[in-house]
């Protein structure tokens, strides 16, 4: 037998073997690679959908209410995850409900402002924290309920 012709067989066939071995190793660790990029953060894209209403007090100069129901054309604002910022705003409909449409997984914070005579800039934050756990999730959260 050729003793080159042995070598070579040898040397392809430990390379196969170290390659498989290899293969072996890094296939796992490159599935959970994937895994993890295929992971969604909270924001647009999903099925999910968070909703509410919003009731306005009119509060006159000495705080007494004078009149009260569900208001139309008020800015909520949503932010995605931990960010301070607002990414989506919507406007209430003439009836006080909102809706945002079409979100993943994930937290979001849910933000109104309201009157305040004795607060800087005479307004006041208000907001609720909200989980998203289920793709098709509708999450209906409290009544805001603000000072006009």
């Amino acid at each position: 037998m050729n003793m080159n012709k042995l070598k070579t067989g040898t040397l392809v066939r430990n390379f196969r073997l170290t390659l498989v071995a290899k293969m072996a190793v890094l296939l796992p660790f490159a599935a959970l690679l994937v895994l993890a990029a295929c992971e969604k953060e909270p924001g647009e894209g999903g099925l999910a959908t968070i909703q509410g209403k919003v009731y306005v007090l009119d509060v006159n100069s000495l705080g007494i209410v004078h009149d009260s129901g569900y208001g139309g054309g008020i800015k909520v604002m949503l932010s995605y995850g931990d960010n301070s910022w607002v990414d989506e705003t919507a406007s209430t409909s003439l009836e006080g409900d909102y809706a945002f449409q079409g979100l993943q997984k994930g937290n979001y914070r849910l933000s109104i402002y309201s009157r305040c005579d004795t607060c800087l800039l005479n307004q006041e934050a208000q907001s609720v924290e909200v989980e998203i756990t289920s793709t098709r999730q509708v999450a209906t959260v409290p009544d805001f309920k603000i000072q006009k």
